[in-house]
């Protein structure tokens, strides 16, 4: 990654980044007119939640999603769940 890239995004307002109330909104709203419609508003690519549900099955996944979790990751000592939440959920 570019450091000075994810540092500039860093800096953008969440609104900005949310724009038109779209994930990915404002890379959505910079693509106008240069890449197709049909790319620039796919919403089935910008996650890998459809792709692991297909190859994992639903129970499968539902195991993935508990041990995501970030009580569970802490406790794995991956994070510190409380520094985690407060950063994130401002």
């Amino acid at each position: 990654m570019d450091e000075d890239l994810v540092e500039l995004i860093a800096g953008f307002p969440i609104e900005s980044l949310l724009h038109g109330g779209s994930t990915r909104g404002l890379y959505r709203h910079a693509l106008r007119g240069l890449v197709p419609d049909t790319v620039r508003q796919r919403r089935d690519k910008g996650t890998f939640g459809l792709a692991i549900a297909e190859m994992l099955g639903p129970q499968e996944t539902t195991a993935l999603r508990d041990l995501s979790t970030m009580r569970a990751l802490g406790g794995l000592g991956l994070v510190q769940p409380d520094r985690y939440q407060s950063t994130f959920g401002r």
